[in-house]
């Protein structure tokens, strides 16, 4: 992977890495993407890119994911600012269901996560104004969509501060 180095890896499906960068006067160039290197990977294609714009701190976005034909697979940076990444393995017949992996995005820092299948995914805004964008391998369906509520008390996560949820988020059910 000459354009992405590997930072760490979880139970070889969660792998955190850092994107290269080319810097010249004229400004900075990053490869987001490379099927040659991160096919091995990622499943399929990117059927689905998001850009998501936070107006401020404290926002919580997520755990959302999708269940069987549709369940995917997501690449995530954070563009500007920084954002706590937070997954869930919702797979239950692993021994590891329900545990919860915390990651930091960055612009500074210029990482990725890959968030596999079965993966409860969201996140948690540090910095005002902060920008993530994701690759998905499958497209939404609303069908196939579940929701964690983020306070649900099986996870086990201590908010330090009180979550700026959307409404479809503060609803969700407890597991």
């Amino acid at each position: 992977m000459k354009n992405f180095k590997i930072i760490k890896k979880i139970n070889t499906e969660i792998i955190f890495f850092k994107i290269s960068c080319f810097s010249d006067p004229r400004g900075n160039f990053f490869k987001l993407f490379s099927f040659e290197d991160l096919g091995k990977y990622f499943d399929g294609k990117i059927k689905q890119i998001n850009l998501v714009k936070n107006k401020k701190k404290g926002v919580f976005r997520g755990f959302h994911y999708q269940t069987k034909k549709y369940a995917e697979q997501k690449l995530v940076t954070c563009l500007k600012g920084k954002v706590e990444v937070i997954i869930v393995n919702c797979q239950k017949n692993s021994k590891n269901y329900l545990k919860n992996y915390k990651f930091i995005l960055s612009e500074k820092k210029k990482n990725f996560l890959l968030v596999p299948k079965n993966y409860a995914h969201g996140y948690f805004v540090i910095e005002d104004k902060s920008e993530v964008l994701y690759f998905s391998n499958k497209d939404y369906k609303l069908s196939h969509e579940k929701i964690i509520n983020p306070y649900d008390p099986i996870l086990k996560i201590n908010w330090k501060k009180k979550l700026i949820l959307s409404d479809k988020d503060r609803i969700a059910k407890y597991l």
